[in-house]
């Protein structure tokens, strides 16, 4: 009885309304399977004004998320701005699932200098997208050639895992880790060459944006 007694009064607490199956938070005209109302100003019947449902959260029949809209046209819509995470670091670094956009904001021009950021293996985040700023990035020709200057070894900043940036007429595709080079004018890419934006598709990193 006990247990009984505590889920009623949360229930109690969340004003929820269950009505055929839906249940709704704060309001008793739910619009889809569950719908939150954060400012408790809907109306009782009809649908909520544009203004009313600034502050709603909504599931919809199809599985379709609403924020600040009771009407998702997508799996996802925001109706209004939208935080993604952002990390500056002026070293190496790991990135995770909790990762969006990732500044540089060193120098990678030696070897002494060099830099890495290590990306996981696209295996494990089919989807995932990251977006990568460099800002001691392209154009600075961070390299070097040896003493017979028959190799050149570039310094800037790099990526643990090669990144599919280009394919030409021939069907050859191209790959780097270097970053600055994704986005120069090497072998068909174009852009700024200090930020890329990459993407998994569940075998390699792609380049999707400069």
């Amino acid at each position: 009885m006990k247990n009984i007694k505590i889920q009623l009064t949360g229930l109690m607490l969340l004003s929820a309304t269950i009505i055929f199956g839906q249940v709704g938070v704060h309001t008793a005209n739910p619009q889809g399977v569950f719908h939150v109302d954060g400012g408790r100003d809907n109306s009782f019947s009809g649908n909520p004004t544009i203004t009313q449902q600034a502050n709603d959260f909504l599931v919809s029949s199809t599985g379709a998320v609403g924020i600040g809209t009771t009407t998702p046209n997508s799996n996802l819509q925001v109706n209004g701005s939208l935080s993604m995470s952002i990390v500056t670091t002026n070293s190496d670094y790991t990135f995770t699932d909790r990762d969006y956009t990732v500044i540089f904001t060193g120098i990678s021009k030696d070897a002494a200098s060099h830099v890495t950021f290590t990306i996981p293996d696209p295996v494990t985040c089919k989807g995932r997208i990251y977006k990568i700023n460099s800002l001691n990035g392209g154009g600075n020709s961070h390299g070097e050639y040896n003493a017979d200057f028959s190799v050149f070894t570039d310094y800037g900043l790099s990526l643990s895992r090669p990144v599919i940036y280009a394919k030409d007429d021939d069907g050859v595709v191209y790959s780097s880790t270097i970053v600055y080079r994704l986005g120069n004018d090497f072998n068909g890419t174009k852009g700024p060459a200090d930020r890329i934006t990459i993407q998994s598709d569940g075998i390699n990193w792609y380049c999707i944006d400069y």
